[in-house]
């Protein structure tokens, strides 16, 4: 659990070198009919409610009914699955795409979206059993979000309301859970960049802060660069507004999807175009992962790094429970090591939290903001950021002077550490050469720990992400500020979590016993493991070999490499002891 956290290339080519409560739920249903949903999500501003997020499709017009059989279903952008429907229906829904976007609606209070609900079948529950249960309630829209254990996202029928709806649907016996939608809100080497070397990035580095460690606010990252800046093969998720993904500072380091040539996902169309029209997904990706060493504008905390936009949030700063599930799983199903998620919700939900717990079950770290109300979240919780779950990295916002900032959510058990979040430059998405600053939140503090735990993953990529996790967490710096306020009382120092720099493995090829072949030859030193990794295409590697060094020795890889066969590819990391994984 969190709160139990103890805090404490070389490359050769063979023939030439190349937590909570489960949540109750409500609710009921009346007529339905099996009909096609386009998800709405909502994300609101952070410090004083004001909306933040990009644009979002109209509430479907009525539709003619569907036969009640067909869960059959056909995937579309690869983050959903729609049930089936006749003709007529896909006109309306064409008609339907090509109108001007609207608000989502919520109700009263700001809490869920009006007009669907969330749905979570039981095990065992068959497709024709759910059909008349949404017959009988009846519903005209329901959507199947695909990686996600069915669950629904499904459409409130008129004169019933949210809070019936789920009613209905936890009396029925067919469903584990039903809840409402709710809404998210944001949360608000020295390189050639210009703005690091006018001072603008005052987080990666504090010109004015002198030599001394303790009295320096920010994350190191000067000094952690002499050790790692580059995390080429680390996919992180900016679940967000989307990226504006041809800019300047951003282009080089978008991930593309082999399937789609896309650089990640947009729920609110159910397209592979997720560009950023309200600005706050592309400020996190900046910081994080803006391009080091170009000469252009600034630099993220990796130089090097695969950014994969997952947008959800419309141009308005609305999004929704839903369409966030959908850009995790997305993520999850599309390879990604880190999730950014500078966002959150008061509410607890479990559809939100089975998503994260997935991420957990495959090794995946969520960065989340500790959100921007100035509270306690042990006493008043703030999710993701809130949900006992280990893969959670929760991290408030500090300032110049390493005070907590005056916004920023806390907690002794809760928020996990300290990063800055004042007055930070980043990429904007007003134009492909322009810049702009956050003026104070957890967003961008969230999005500073995101781009460490990339060099991290990279540094050791042989370590599970709860390891670590572990080594990010015991590194932190003191701060008079977070003791009390956080459960490390401290601040991210990237130097002292990546390590020392460690020379490059030295490593050449020998004749081997038999004719045509070679043995691979490493040199040790000692404290360090020595790990072989082997490649055919130079994209998919396979470790064959590992080795703790314990004194200075030069040793033999256990493998005879056949000069016969087809080529082969080989490099060597090098890494501290305690790296643990295969």
């Amino acid at each position: 659990m969190r709160s139990e956290r103890n805090l404490g290339s070389l490359v050769g080519r063979v023939a030439g070198i190349r937590r909570t409560p489960g949540g109750r739920l409500r609710s009921l249903w009346q007529s339905v009919f099996l009909g096609l949903c386009v998800g709405l999500f909502g994300l609101g501003g952070a410090v004083s409610g004001q909306n933040v997020l990009g644009p979002v499709m109209p509430p479907l017009p009525p539709l003619p009914a569907v036969q009640t059989d067909p869960y059959r279903t056909s995937t579309g952008a690869g983050q959903s699955s729609v049930l089936s429907v006749p003709d007529e229906v896909t006109d309306a829904l064409s008609r339907v795409e090509s109108a001007e976007p609207v608000r989502l609606r919520f109700d009263p209070q700001g809490r869920y979206v009006l007009d669907r609900i969330l749905v979570q079948p039981r095990a065992g529950a068959t497709a024709s059993e759910l059909a008349r249960l949404h017959e009988q309630l009846g519903v005209r829209r329901v959507r199947v979000l695909s990686g996600s254990g069915g669950l629904c996202v499904v459409g409130v029928p008129g004169g019933v309301s949210v809070q019936e709806l789920v009613g209905l649907y936890e009396k029925s016996g067919l469903v584990e859970y039903a809840e409402p939608d709710y809404r998210v809100r944001l949360s608000g080497k020295s390189p050639n960049d210009p703005k690091f070397l006018d001072g603008s990035l005052w987080g990666l580095h504090n010109r004015g802060g002198g030599e001394d460690e303790q009295a320096r606010p920010d994350i190191r990252a000067l000094e952690a660069w002499k050790t790692r800046h580059t995390a080429e093969r680390i996919v992180v998720a900016v679940v967000d507004t989307g990226v504006r993904y041809t800019h300047e500072d951003l282009a080089e380091n978008m991930w593309v999807d082999s399937a789609t040539g896309g650089h990640g996902v947009n729920v609110i169309s159910d397209s592979n175009d997720p560009m950023d029209d309200n600005g706050h997904g592309t400020l996190m990706a900046g910081i994080l992962g803006a391009v080091g060493d170009n000469g252009l504008g600034s630099v993220g905390v990796a130089w090097d790094v695969q950014i994969m936009a997952c947008k959800f949030v419309n141009r308005y700063g609305e999004g929704a429970i839903s369409d966030a599930v959908a850009c995790i799983d997305f993520a999850r199903n599309k390879g990604a090591h880190i999730i950014s998620a500078s966002w959150g919700v008061d509410d607890y939900s479990r559809a939100l939290f089975d998503g994260i717990r997935r991420m957990n079950d495959s090794g995946i770290i969520v960065v989340a903001a500790a959100g921007n109300g100035t509270r306690d979240l042990d006493k008043l919780p703030y999710y993701p950021a809130s949900y006992d779950l280990d893969n959670i990295v929760c991290v408030a916002a500090t300032t110049r002077n390493d005070e907590l900032l005056f916004v920023s959510n806390y907690g002794s058990k809760s928020v996990d550490l300290g990063a800055p979040g004042e007055q930070i430059l980043s990429t904007s998405y007003m134009a492909d050469d322009r810049y702009s600053t956050d003026s104070g939140s957890s967003s961008s503090a969230a999005a500073f720990v995101s781009g460490a735990f990339a060099l991290m993953r990279a540094r050791y990529p042989l370590e599970d992400h709860l390891a670590t996790i572990r080594r990010v967490l015991e590194s932190t710096d003191s701060v008079r500020a977070l003791k009390g306020r956080t459960l490390t009382g401290g601040r991210l120092n990237l130097r002292k979590a990546l390590g020392p720099p460690v020379a490059a493995p030295k490593f050449w090829f020998r004749l081997g016993e038999e004719p045509l072949t070679l043995r691979m030859v490493v040199a040790g030193e000692p404290g360090l493991v020595y790990v072989v990794e082997a490649s055919s295409d130079l994209v998919t590697w396979k470790a064959i070999y590992r080795k703790t060094v314990t004194e200075t020795e030069t040793f033999l890889v256990p493998r005879t490499i056949n000069l016969r066969d087809k080529p082969e590819f080989f490099r060597v990391f090098s890494m501290g002891t305690g790296s643990t994984g295969e």
